[in-house]
């Protein structure tokens, strides 16, 4: 134990005199980490004194309430475009490293561990859930940064919530190989604001965005027994499935999607079809606020298959290595 606290101070040195920063040694170096809720933020979690992972931020109130923590420097790795501007106007360095759910390639694991060693921190890096990518991305960072173990960064993504349907960012994380401090100072490309994403991924970043309101939508309606004469949410559930259906059916004129196995189309043919059928049985009622819960039954079945049809998908063709044509 003593020798990885040594050790752990060593590599905190170093990383200072490489990034030209003062970095602040955590008291205890050892320590799990733990969650550490910012409201409005999901699932964030201090890692070490100068490294966070969890959610977006999502806008101005959220980068604000980072600041507020502390945090300098910001990491999505997600595939959405990040508020670059906006963080900027509140003094904060946004990086844009986006990844997949199959798991990290080289090239991002190289930026990944470059935007540790040379951004201010604390650094805070997120996906969009902070469960999956962000975690695992953090996880590379800390195995660079803080001498972490393939096991200690495992049992971490664990923590954090990361599936196991989601194989191959656990296998990157456990192969990584760290980077030297040599290598990483020698590296002299400039870390990217923004990246371009292909339109797929776009695509999916929105699908994922309406599903969410939906799910949303249905926790405060759906699961509510008898005929409730609270409000609506704010959520108009007809708007966001028209939106989601456009999204499905833009989505299977791309390139990437017309590539894929039959399945793969079978797939989302169905999914355009629940929502359909979900419009339509809420439109029958004319979205009164008391739905009876013949109607509720038939909805929260319909979302249920909607959201099967998704996890099979994606364990399927997105989370699994090189399953996804590209």
């Amino acid at each position: 134990m003593i020798r990885n606290l040594i050790l752990n101070i060593g590599l905190y040195t170093i990383i200072a005199m490489l990034s030209g920063t003062a970095i602040a040694s955590d008291p205890v170096l050892n320590k799990m980490p733990h969650p550490e809720p910012v409201d409005g933020i999901e699932n964030v979690w201090r890692m070490d004194s100068n490294l966070l992972s969890g959610g977006d931020p999502v806008g101005e109130k959220g980068l604000q309430l980072l600041r507020s923590k502390g945090v300098k420097s910001i990491i999505s790795v997600d595939g959405s475009t990040p508020p670059v501007e906006v963080a900027k106007r509140l003094g904060l360095r946004y990086v844009h490293i986006p990844i997949g759910y199959d798991g990290i390639q080289a090239d991002s694991q190289s930026l990944i561990t470059q935007a540790f060693a040379q951004l201010p921190k604390p650094i805070y890096i997120h996906c969009h859930h902070g469960r999956h990518r962000g975690p695992a991305a953090a996880s590379i960072m800390a195995r660079f940064g803080l001498g972490w173990t393939p096991e200690q960064a495992s049992k971490f993504m664990k923590m954090a919530g990361t599936s196991a349907d989601y194989p191959g960012l656990y296998e990157s994380v456990k192969q990584f190989e760290p980077f030297t401090f040599k290598d990483v100072a020698a590296i002299k490309t400039p870390l990217p604001e923004s990246v371009d994403v292909p339109a797929m991924v776009d695509l999916m970043v929105q699908v994922d965005a309406r599903f969410d309101n939906l799910k949303a939508w249905s926790v405060i309606t759906l699961q509510a027994k008898g005929k409730s004469k609270k409000p609506f949410s704010k959520i108009d559930p007809v708007q966001e499935a028209v939106q989601l259906r456009e999204l499905v059916r833009e989505s299977a004129r791309l390139p990437e999607c017309r590539d894929q196995p039959a399945s793969f189309r079978e797939s989302m043919s169905h999914l355009e079809s629940d929502l359909s059928t979900w419009i339509e049985t809420i439109k029958a009622e004319g979205l009164s606020e008391s739905l009876t819960d013949q109607t509720k039954t038939k909805l929260s079945a319909i979302l249920k298959s909607s959201a099967n049809r998704c996890v099979s998908c994606h364990r399927t063709f997105r989370d699994r290595p090189n399953q996804m044509k590209r």
